[in-house]
């Protein structure tokens, strides 16, 4: 890790499950290098507006998803703007769990913890609606 630059500082990430997994299979570092922790993205516009960016998963299976999901983040990242993620849904493959047939992204991802709202304000399309839904009409 220490011949990247942007490597710096960075561990190897780790999957905590409830059955044993392969740590091999993780791609992420954790904590990230120090030069993501100083990112701080050159398009940023000073606005009293906030500025969003919605996102709306793949119908194909969760690789799919988590790909996208993670194009997604570093775009909203890079452009400075709020993610509203989509309410809870079936998810190919998934939605045949009867215990819980509709997830939402949090179910697989720390969307929560400060590291991940460092980077990318994270907000529901209820919270959004409930926010700048009708406001211009006012």
């Amino acid at each position: 890790l220490n011949e990247t630059p942007a490597l710096l500082g960075a561990f190897r990430g780790h999957v905590n499950c409830d059955v044993n997994v392969d740590n091999s299979v993780v791609y992420w570092n954790e904590p990230q290098g120090h030069r993501d922790n100083a990112f701080k993205t050159p398009f940023s516009v000073d606005s009293s507006k906030p500025k969003y960016l919605a996102f709306s998963p793949d119908g194909g299976g969760f690789n799919n998803i988590r790909m996208s999901f993670e194009i997604i983040l570093i775009i909203a990242a890079a452009l400075d703007r709020t993610l509203v993620l989509p309410p809870e849904q079936p998810m190919y493959l998934l939605r045949h769990d009867t215990a819980k047939k509709h997830r939402g992204l949090d179910a697989f991802f720390d969307i929560e913890s400060s590291s991940f709202q460092k980077r990318v304000k994270v907000i529901s399309m209820e919270e959004f609606v409930m926010k700048e839904g009708l406001r211009d009409r006012e």
